[in-house]
């Protein structure tokens, strides 16, 4: 699999994020980790303006957003108003689905109906796999 960076996002993308660019086996998809361990009251503010920042750069390049979800432990209300908001005002052209959940988000997202709202993978490479199957 092959990762880069378009010019323009060198200086300001953070190390959780990488862009992966058309090879055979993958799709046009900017994947995005979560660095925190929780999303809760404390932080959706920031979270929030993080998450609108890569669906904009994702759907600025024609690019699914996946995000990576592996580091997060627990996801409160606050942060599944967001990711709800988020998907409604993304609009039609900007996409995005989440990857890799661990137990305790899975079971969140489960008892929340989210996982019904979202594409839900058990790994990134499962999401690209799914994304680059339906381009």
């Amino acid at each position: 699999m092959k990762y880069d960076l378009p010019n323009q996002w060198e200086q300001d993308l953070t190390a959780s994020d990488r862009t992966v660019l058309s090879a055979p086996a993958t799709a046009n998809a900017m994947v995005s980790s979560v660095e925190l361990h929780r999303i809760d009251a404390s932080n959706a503010d920031d979270f929030s303006k993080w998450l609108n920042d890569r669906i904009n750069r994702a759907s600025a390049c024609g690019f699914v957003l996946v995000l990576d979800l592996s580091h997060l432990e627990s996801i409160s209300s606050a942060g599944m108003r967001i990711l709800m908001s988020a998907r409604r005002s993304s609009g039609r052209n900007a996409q995005f689905v989440l990857a890799a959940p661990t137990g305790c988000v899975t079971e969140q997202l489960a008892i929340s109906g989210l996982d019904e709202w979202f594409s839900v993978y058990a790994d990134v490479d499962g999401a690209l796999r799914s994304i680059a199957s339906a381009a």
